[in-house]
């Protein structure tokens, strides 16, 4: 059987996971002379193949800020940090290096100003991601909500003015939803888009190409298994469309 692989236009690392491993890898070179310790908290990575090339060049991955000593160097992941742990960071005397993506600093900053307007702040997202834990120490006075879906969104209180960001890998179609949702909520509604770009490409070339495959599949099962060639053809010619 012939078999085609296709590799995702947009797949590989974004711009801000790139931009994270550049500046490890600079500072891991700058220090590799010197005993000055580099610490993440967490992977820098979700992939065990770079994780453990950077481990042998010496950046050390920690579960909590305990395991940092004083005097060595911090890098913040792309995906940012709590505002509270880096002021926990800070304490010890130790360099931090921020190497947060420009989208989740945009997702923060949105939440600030918002809060800062007066709105009161719906963050579009997992609770418990570190992004997500980030963005929301920019609200002030925690003015705010995390939510994951329209069933959050129908249980937030009525607001006179209520602002929205989102979690910069979530899809847009759950954003669209939960903010209908929010216009029933609010007297004025403030959205954000702040799901980054390439998320978005990611996102439309799956559902683009997810429509040809399943009519493939379709089509194989029908006539390959259950040998049905009038529903073989049918499905063939609706992949051809």
């Amino acid at each position: 059987m012939h078999m085609d692989i296709k590799t995702a236009k947009y797949s590989g690392y974004c711009f801000g996971v790139k931009r994270a491993l550049k500046l490890a890898e600079e500072i891991l070179k700058k220090n590799q002379c010197k005993k000055t310790k580099i610490f993440t908290l967490g992977p820098i990575i979700h992939n065990s193949g770079v994780t453990n090339k950077l481990a042998k060049k010496g950046l050390i991955s920690v579960e909590n800020l305990e395991k940092i000593t004083p005097g060595s160097i911090f890098i913040i992941r792309s995906h940012g940090m709590s505002q509270v742990l880096v002021n926990e960071i800070k304490k010890k005397n130790i360099k931090i290096i921020d190497a947060t993506c420009p989208f989740v600093k945009k997702a923060q900053a949105r939440a600030e100003d918002l809060s800062k307007n007066g709105y009161f702040v719906v963050i579009v997202g997992n609770r418990n991601h570190p992004e997500v834990m980030g963005i929301k120490d920019h609200v002030l006075n925690k003015n705010c909500a995390v939510i994951k879906n329209e069933t959050d969104a129908e249980k937030i209180s009525s607001k006179k003015k209520i602002g929205v960001v989102v979690q910069t890998t979530q899809t847009i179609e759950k954003l669209c939803l939960i903010t209908s949702k929010l216009l029933e909520k609010a007297k004025e509604l403030v959205v954000f888009n702040t799901i980054c770009n390439t998320t978005k490409k990611r996102q439309n070339f799956l559902l683009y190409y997810f429509q040809y495959i399943f009519l493939y599949l379709l089509w194989y099962t029908c006539f390959h298994l259950l040998n049905y060639y009038l529903t073989g053809d049918l499905c063939f010619g609706l992949a051809l469309i």
